[in-house]
């Protein structure tokens, strides 16, 4: 969905620079196998936006890295794929692949703070971020799809904000563990050069129970491999759908944070989802 030439390499897009435009071939080119009903529907995806478009002029200004595909024709939906408190992720841009073969308008982004945009890494900046993105598509459904640490940010906004055009989420990794991971992510943060503004509040940060005061359905998405284990065991996972919001929980034994790959096992249970509660 958006500006640049369909042609740019791709590499992860440094602050500023125009997005990646996927390409008729690109969203239709690879072949994983899957059956998602593109035999029957037609979509074509817009390689570029115009420079006053609301979304592209809204990133550009914010200076993040971001890319995304657009359907038409089809209703206005959009789905918001963020990565993890590190910057911008090798699985986003496939995700959004995906979604879009699918038939979803998609959109993936890094944060203020992250990859040299300005502002910081924090709930201030990154509420506000998205209440903006939540603004440029206020006649819009959106839904997110967020990693780890950008899971309490969706959930801060939902919170703060209470956008009504938010109609789902769709959680990976949900961050069960925060204290005990505060050294290891302080040091990851410094290595990946975020600027961050996290009050010391952030660092208890309850999961479920911030969680349970969401009214939208929810997917909570986990895997029994060494990086989820970290952030919560499968048995605490669990748990979580004791919460009303919570509508569907997908179990994998292998994520996706290191291996593209396997995003395919968790993909049709995500399309699923968003066609129940997004279209």
């Amino acid at each position: 969905m958006v500006g640049g030439s369909p042609n740019t390499p791709r590499t992860w897009l440094r602050s500023g620079a125009p997005g990646y435009a996927f390409t008729v071939s690109d969203i239709y080119s690879e072949g994983d196998g899957m059956d998602l009903d593109l035999a029957r529907r037609d979509h074509r995806v817009l390689s570029t936006l115009p420079a006053a478009d609301p979304f592209r002029r809204y990133l550009e200004q914010a200076g993040v890295c971001w890319g995304g595909a657009m359907t038409v024709p089809h209703e206005r939906n959009l789905v918001v794929v963020l990565g993890n408190a590190y910057g911008l992720m090798q699985y986003q841009e496939p995700l959004a692949r995906g979604l879009c073969r699918a038939g979803f308008n998609a959109l993936w982004t890094s944060v203020p703070g992250q990859e040299g945009a300005k502002g910081t890494f924090g709930l201030r900046d990154g509420i506000e971020f998205l209440h903006g993105i939540l603004t440029c598509a206020a006649k819009w459904n959106v839904a997110f799809v967020s990693h780890c640490a950008s899971t309490l940010g969706v959930i801060e906004l939902i919170r703060a904000k209470a956008p009504a055009n938010v109609k789902c989420l769709l959680a990976y990794g949900p961050l069960l563990t925060l204290p005990l991971l505060r050294a290891r992510a302080e040091r990851r943060l410094q290595e990946a050069g975020v600027v961050t503004d996290l009050p010391e509040a952030i660092w208890d940060f309850d999961f479920g129970d911030s969680l349970a005061e969401l009214t939208i359905p929810t997917l909570i998405a986990h895997s029994s491999d060494p990086h989820n284990r970290r952030r919560g065991s499968v048995r605490r996972v669990r748990r979580l759908t004791g919460i009303p919001c919570v509508k569907q929980l997908v179990l994998r034994e292998v994520g996706y944070d290191d291996d593209s790959s396997t995003i395919y096992d968790f993909l049709p249970a995500y399309i699923s989802f968003l066609r129940q509660h997004l279209s």
